[in-house]
Order: C-alpha cells, then structure tokens, then sequence
C-alpha cells in the first residue's frame, strides 16, 4: 500500500494525482497517509465540502463499457452526505468524531442540482427507467426540500424511485409528496423489534410505536416497503430474535431483509462485543 486516502476524497485525490503527475513532493497532501521509502507520513484533514453542489455529477456512465451492466437500467444517486445519529454499528459517528470542528457532518445538496444530475444521466442512458437513492436517511431535511424536490421530480423526471428513511423523520405529509412524486419503495430499518436491543445496544433511538406508525403510513400511500432487521446484537436470546420475526410477520413487509451483526472495528458495537467477551483476539 503506497497510499490512504482518508475522509472526503475528492480534493485529496486530485491534488495526489497531480502531484504525481508533476513530480512533485506527495507526503503533505492533507487527507493522504504516504509511504515513501518505508516511512509513514501521516496528514491532518482538510474541511468537509459544504456546499455538495460545488462537485462534479458522478460519473454514471463509467461502467457502460462492460457487458455484465448494459442490462441495469437503474441509476444510482445521493443527495445528500453524513449521517447525525449515533447508531453503534454505523461509522457515522466515529466518522462526525473525525471531522469534528472541520464543518457540518450532515450535508444536503439542492434540488436544482439533483434534478440536472439526474436529466443528464438520463440523456445520456435513455434505458434508465428508475432510480435509486441511497443517501443514509433521505427524509431528513426542511419541508420546503421536500415539497420543491416531490414537485420539480414529477414534473422534469417522472420515473419510479426509491429511498432509505428513519422511522421518526417521516410523517403523512413527507410521504404523501413523495408518493406523488413516483416514490415506489421506501427502506426502513427496525433493526430488533426488542426496545433494549434497539436503544440501549444499538442506540437506535427509536420506539416500537414509532416503527409501527411509519409502516402504517407507508402503506396507507400504498408505497412497498422494506425493513432492515439484524440479528446476533450482543445479548440477543431467541426470545428477543422471535421478537422481531413476530413485528415484520404481524406488518408484513414486502420485503424483509436481515443481516446478522458484523462488529467493524472502532465501531462502538465493536467494544460493546468485547466487554461482553464475544470477540476473540482480534
């Protein structure tokens, strides 16, 4: 490994590439961690980018050259960057941990520049019949993003999408627009239908009451949704992992996915799982 690239990467990698490119000095790139000559130069960060809209559209067509994808012809975007809950298996918080006192951690384009990005990837693959977006929760933001978003989206795009949310940042409103808009699919995640589990492990923050009220929302606009599950949390029994099969059989998603805990390292879950002796070594 010669280089890491560390945080937002955009400037740090152009600036390395041209720096390379020139023959120039590589070690005291802000955001890069260098080896030269078996020694470990190690930079501060720079600032988290503000203003989302200041960077290059992603490059949507960068994979068209292979024959594995002219048969996806879904499109893939963000609008928005970071996440501002603590959940303890997410990097997100260690991540606001890093940048801390170098800007906002959560970041939200503007519609103007979502709605060109999407007419240009379109224009560009007129196969594109849908979209997804994958910020970490797209239902945070203003009411007025969002009725501006629903209503430019129907009008200048008009295709099916789908979206990631939070139980708590979602009311009748949001997801009356969105319905309007063409949002076909909504991402919800439950986690564990056990309150410990859920806000005191997994420091979800979110009660059962309010999961429930998102579901029902969700499905009196006749929009599909799917629930994120996790099992293995430390201190799961069987009782607590039926808990949450009885939730989504009771609710029935349309699609019910589950993952079982992976503890990343420096994540808070991770040391949760160690002081309850559940990791070996490393």
């Amino acid at each position: 490994v010669d280089f890491i690239c560390v945080g937002e990467g955009e400037g740090a990698v152009l600036e390395l590439l041209n720096k390379l490119e020139n023959g120039e000095d590589i070690t005291q790139i802000r955001n890069i961690l260098a080896k030269k000559e078996n020694k470990i130069f190690k930079n501060h960060l720079r600032n988290l980018i503000e203003d989302l809209d200041s960077l290059p559209f992603a490059d949507h067509e960068l994979y068209t050259k292979y024959n594995i994808f002219n048969h996806h012809y879904q499109a893939v975007f963000m609008t928005s960057r970071g996440c501002p809950y603590d959940c303890t298996f997410c990097f997100n918080k260690k991540y606001r941990e890093l940048y801390e006192g170098k800007g906002k951690g959560y970041r939200k384009r503007t519609v103007s520049s979502i709605i060109k990005e999407i007419k240009e990837a379109i224009h560009n693959n007129n196969k594109i019949n849908s979209l997804v977006f994958y910020d970490d929760t797209f239902t945070i933001g203003s009411r007025d993003w969002f009725k501006d978003f629903s209503e430019r989206y129907k009008q200048e795009v008009n295709l099916p999408f789908s979206i990631n949310a939070r139980a708590d940042t979602i009311n009748d409103e949001k997801i009356k627009w969105l319905k309007e808009a063409g949002c076909n699919s909504i991402r919800v995640g439950l986690e564990s239908a056990n309150p410990h589990l859920r806000n005191v492990v997994l420091k979800k923050g979110l009660t059962n009451e309010q999961m429930i009220n998102a579901i029902k929302l969700i499905k009196k606009h006749q929009i599909k949704f799917q629930i994120f599950n996790m099992l293995g949390v430390p201190g799961e029994t069987l009782d607590t992992a039926l808990e949450t099969y009885e939730l989504n059989y009771k609710y029935k998603p349309d699609h019910a996915w589950c993952s079982l805990l992976q503890p990343y390292p420096q994540t808070e879950i991770m040391e949760i799982a160690k002081k309850q002796k559940l990791i070996k070594g490393e």
